[in-house]
């Protein structure tokens, strides 16, 4: 969906109202297959005699469209226009196995880090209260 929409991008969508009333232009999200998600631009809009809505859709940056025009009951959502770029990048490299291991360590060494920051601090404060030099009340030294 280049220039529109940067690959790697996560895209805000609304799931609303009647999936029959979209127009050419509309950008939509659709089940290709039971596993994936495509967003596409609306090239043609095709109305059945009974009352089914088909709609041929293409990616703005491809040059033909999707072979099969997609029924509007395999819409799932609206484009919103709200796009937040290369965060798909994270968000897939966070599924990753190595993804997944660094997002457990790195609030792990995070914490371990205050709690070393926590207890050094702590005991500065300990020992700034010991007087270095004892004296009685008297004003003797000890």
């Amino acid at each position: 969906m280049e220039p529109g929409i940067q690959t790697g991008s996560v895209i805000v969508v609304k799931p609303r109202g009647d999936m029959t009333r979209f127009h050419k232009g509309d950008v939509i999200t659709f089940k290709m297959d039971e596993k994936t998600l495509v967003t596409h631009r609306i090239t043609k809009v095709v109305k059945t005699g009974n009352g089914q809505v088909f709609y041929h859709t293409k990616g703005d940056n491809n040059n033909a469209e999707v072979p099969n025009p997609v029924l509007s009951d395999n819409v799932v959502a609206e484009y919103t226009g709200i796009t937040i770029p290369y965060l798909g990048y994270f968000v897939n490299f966070a599924q990753s196995k190595n993804g997944s291991a660094l997002m457990l360590m790195i609030p792990g060494v995070v914490l371990l880090l205050y709690s070393i920051y926590t207890i050094r601090r702590a005991i500065a404060e300990i020992d700034g209260k010991k007087p270095k030099n004892s004296r009685e009340p008297s004003g003797k030294n000890v």
